[in-house]
């Protein structure tokens, strides 16, 4: 079965995407955007064209440019958090 995400969850998959790259997790580093993105594509079936001009798009947020990524830390914490009580 092959997973499905929403087109309108674009800004989050470009955040797990550019964040996965500056963190130099894939491949140690040795890996292009244009690769996490066709690797993206393949796996949820979705298509990636503007990934750079969406990165330009995150970056002028005003605030916290990294919401989605914000979240899912802290359901993350909170999951763990409710395992422990």
């Amino acid at each position: 079965t092959r997973l499905v995400v929403a087109a309108s969850d674009v800004y989050k998959r470009q955040e797990i995407i550019y964040a996965l790259f500056h963190s130099k997790c894939i491949n140690n580093g040795e890996v292009t955007i244009k690769q996490l993105a066709e690797l993206f594509e393949k796996a949820f079936n979705i298509n990636l064209n503007n990934i750079s001009l969406l990165y330009i798009q995150i970056r002028s947020r005003v605030g916290e440019r990294t919401t989605f990524l914000r979240r899912l830390t802290d359901n993350l914490n909170k999951a763990m958090l409710e395992k422990d009580k």
